[in-house]
């Protein structure tokens, strides 16, 4: 038995176009949270960056001088005694490190100290 064009299953042309809008609208909520969520991931790492420059700094200074902290003019003599390398911020931005404190802090937004 033979069918014609009009009775074969399908979808027809509003169907897909109800589905195509369905799936765009929820591709609108999620993109943004996804993007959100890789912003967030990189703050934490800068922090964590920053906690591990700050521990070996103290190392290094619990090392060298038993009374008074002192701390080196720059991160690169922690490297290789206290750290495999001197990190840097997962989003590009830049630390600053204060050689009286001991202490690092991002420049990048909201990368600021826990």
């Amino acid at each position: 038995m033979l069918r014609s064009l009009s009775e074969q299953d399908g979808f027809t042309l509003l169907e897909l176009v109800i589905i195509i809008v369905i799936i765009l609208l929820l591709a609108a909520v999620a993109v943004p949270r996804i993007v959100d969520f890789s912003s967030s991931a990189e703050a934490a790492a800068c922090k964590s960056n920053q906690n591990n420059i700050e521990f070996a700094l103290t190392m290094y200074s619990a090392s060298v001088n038993k009374s008074i902290a002192f701390f080196p003019e720059t991160l690169d003599v922690l490297v290789p005694a206290y750290l495999d390398y001197v990190p840097n911020c997962p989003s590009g931005g830049a630390y600053e490190y204060d050689v009286n404190v001991g202490s690092i802090q991002c420049l990048e937004a909201g990368h600021g100290r826990i």
